[in-house]
């Protein structure tokens, strides 16, 4: 960058301060002169340019005399604004702060490259200072434009006062000239300088950007190479400790876990190194900039870094390879063994799982090491080492043990792999068959295995979680057929919003609602249930003529049309007394109208030689009650037996359609008559699945009931990862 001051119009005798930054013009009044006011003392302690007053013979008052002492002032007021134009530039430099230097940020702990030291102003600071060159210039041209019209006014003036303010006002208008000029010159010098200052910030900025990218490649590649190294190490330690897999069978649970935490934490530093080695080429990737291009040798080294630590990875686990396998066969093996006994101990001992738990935590809702410990030692075996029991409180509980995961540490379960019979007694010779075991079917070990001393099978008590039932079922064949394979406690997990409900039918009181993830203890099922089909029937009630559907199985037990109820086929009128000759009518009976029979008997009369039938009914419409002609004696049938209108016998619901989970449109209550409109309709509801569960969240206890599919809204729960997470 270039200093400003080589382009500053010089001006005599001016009085800077550069260690104030400010130029003692500026405290000068500007203006025409005022009164009391010693202008010329003033401009001559300030260091400014004075012109000689104006002599004048006698008090001239005249305008032109007063211009000429304002165009006086304009032009002082000119050659100090120039002198504080070359004065701001001049405190910009000499009073503002400057742009720090390499060697300043070099001191600083974090050793940032910055811009260099300058002792050019900043480009907004130059942006401003044109603005100001440009504004008094303008003034300058606008005053003197005045000035040329004035001195145009008094040109012709040949004597008297005027001659001597025309001769003024040329001396001005000359001087202005030349001003005007100086500041032409400063504009153009201002702005040459400001373009100066840009194209020198611009290479400034492009050389901080390339050192900062420079910078930043080299961190990135001494990041990478720190986490590779150092997972490298590790690999190399744990590699080194390797053994075949032949000196690995000898070895017991303790020892190989030991060597395994090696390997495991060598494989770990090295998915953290890949990690680390991926973000950094991820921010090469999003790195923007003309400098951008540097960073291409050092994405080189963060791909080569990126090969290293995968080729370290697969070395490592080829290495280790042998080792995984033996400490997986060990601890599947040491934790067959374990669960066996622990379980046939916990059977023995007779307790069941809840007073089990709560006398091993000791009123607490979760089991320590210490507590498990002290709880299995309890128990009537011998066969459980520290080892086993500190590896099946790891699998089954983790930091600590809560109640389900203690029924799943302690309970038996199976699924039955091939059909089997399950029999009353041990005995297979001399007992009866329960029923059958069916594929895929989970039962409960409740006693066993015993080995039965005829055939020579292992056989074990169980519970059929599908229907409850119990007995002995054979675990493997004297021809080495397995029937029963273990597996672990089953539980269950709410999709969708379902109901627990108190007994098994779908109309029993409901316990309460399950949530969405809510997990389960399933208790007895699941068991496909075929659903009783239903009858329904389409008509109205004769009440209000509401529309719906009635089933009738919620009717009654035996549900048939009543014979009391007739239905009118012809307008007839309703009459207080028998004696149609001698009564008053109560009101009129519409076709379609439903009548009730009041009186046992039919009783006649006869009118003109003919018999008429008679019956004391009440309208089902609105309850009136009256005397009502059946047949007259020219043949015309007014009322008909019904055989479409039911009596309600106990409150039911009227359907909206003919299902049973349709909305209820209302209730109808008992006594009321309701019309069917066509015959009975047969529906039968899918099948459906029941299951008996706890909720592990409150431990209500229920039954669950739903249509199976993919909406259903009870599944099974895995906590392992679907494949391929």
């Amino acid at each position: 960058m270039i200093l400003l001051t080589h382009a500053i119009l010089p001006i005599s005798k001016p009085d800077i301060s550069e260690q104030s930054g400010h130029c003692p013009l500026l405290k000068t009044p500007l203006g025409p002169p005022q009164k009391g006011c010693n202008r010329p003392a003033a401009r001559r302690r300030a260091g400014g340019i004075e012109l000689p007053s104006l002599q004048t013979q006698g008090k001239v008052s005249c305008p032109l005399q007063r211009m000429s002492h304002q165009l006086q002032a304009d032009h002082t007021r000119f050659t100090m604004l120039a002198a504080s134009t070359e004065l701001h530039a001049v405190s910009m430099y000499c009073g503002r702060r400057r742009w720090p230097s390499r060697q300043v940020a070099a001191k600083s702990a974090k050793k940032t490259p910055v811009l260099k030291d300058s002792g050019a102003p900043f480009v907004g600071q130059l942006a401003s200072l044109e603005a100001f060159v440009k504004a008094v210039a303008s003034k300058c041209n606008f005053t003197a434009t005045q000035m040329e019209q004035k001195a145009a006014e008094v040109a012709n003036v040949k004597q008297g006062p005027l001659l001597a303010v025309r001769n003024r006002l040329l001396e001005v208008k000359s001087k202005l000239n030349t001003e005007n000029a100086g500041m032409d010159a400063l504009r153009k010098k201002v702005a040459d300088a400001k373009a100066s200052a840009e194209k020198d910030r611009e290479a400034e900025v492009q050389e901080l950007r390339e050192v900062q990218c420079k910078a930043f490649a080299e961190d990135s590649v001494r990041r990478g190479c720190e986490a590779v190294e150092a997972a490298e190490a590790l690999v190399e330690k744990a590699t080194a400790a390797q053994q075949s897999a032949s000196s690995l069978s000898g070895k017991g649970l303790k020892e190989l876990e030991a060597l395994k935490k090696d390997a495991d934490v060598a494989l770990q530093a090295l998915g953290e190194s890949k990690e680390v080695v991926a973000k950094l080429l991820e921010a090469h990737d999003t790195y923007r900039g003309q400098s951008r291009n540097l960073l291409l040798q050092a994405r080189v080294e963060l791909t080569k870094l990126k090969s290293r630590a995968g080729a370290a990875e697969k070395r490592c686990n080829h290495a280790t390879e042998a080792l995984r396998i033996a400490h997986a066969q060990v601890t599947k093996t040491t934790l067959f063994r374990a669960k066996n006994s622990l379980r046939t101990a916990f059977r023995k001992q007779g307790l069941a799982r809840d007073t089990a738990f709560d006398s091993a935590a000791k009123g607490a809702d979760q089991l320590a090491l210490p507590d498990f410990e002290a709880y299995v030692a309890g128990l009537p075996t011998e066969d459980l080492t520290q080892e086993q029991v500190a590896l099946l409180f790891r699998q089954f509980g983790g930091g600590s043990m809560d109640r389900p995961s203690f029924f799943k540490v302690v309970q038996e379960y199976a699924t039955c792999i091939q059909e089997v019979a399950m029999t009353e007694g041990f005995a297979i010779s001399s007992s009866s068959t329960v029923r059958k075991i069916q594929t895929s079917e989970l039962v409960e070990v409740l006693e066993g295995p015993d080995e039965d001393e005829e055939t020579k099978v292992r056989r074990v008590r169980c519970r059929a979680l599908k229907d409850a039932k119990m007995g002995w079922v054979t675990i493997k064949g004297n021809q080495g057929t397995a029937f029963l394979k273990p597996r672990e406690k089953p539980f269950l997990v709410a999709s969708g919003p379902t109901d627990l409900r108190e007994a098994p039918d779908a109309e029993s009181r409901v316990l309460r609602g399950l949530e969405p993830g809510e997990k389960l203890e399933l208790l007895e099922g699941p068991r496909e249930v075929a659903p009783e089909a239903k009858l329904f029937l389409r008509g109205a009630a004769c009440k209000d003529g509401t529309q719906g559907f009635l089933c009738l199985q919620e009717l009654a037990d035996s549900p048939a049309p009543s014979d009391k109820y007739y239905v009118c086929k012809a307008v007839i009128a309703m009459t207080q007394g028998f004696d149609i000759t001698n009564c008053k009518p109560i009101r009129k009976v519409s076709v379609g109208e439903a009548l009730e029979v009041l009186e046992e008997s039919e009783e006649s009369i006869e009118v003109s030689e003919s018999s008429i039938a008679r019956r004391r009914f009440r309208a089902v419409q609105d309850g009136r009650e009256g005397w009502v002609t059946l047949k007259g004696n020219q043949g015309t049938v007014y009322l008909e037996k019904s055989s479409s209108h039911y009596l309600v016998e106990r409150p039911l619901g009227l359907y909206s359609s003919a299902k049973s989970d349709a909305q209820t449109v209302r209730q109808l209550e008992v006594g009321e008559v309701f019309q069917a409109k066509g015959p009975p309709v047969k529906v039968t509801p899918e099948k459906c699945v029941l299951m008996r569960a706890r909720a592990l969240q409150d431990w209500a206890e229920g039954w669950i009931s739903f249509v199976a599919g993919p909406s259903a809204p009870i599944k099974p729960f895995s906590s392992k990862p679907p494949a391929g997470q």
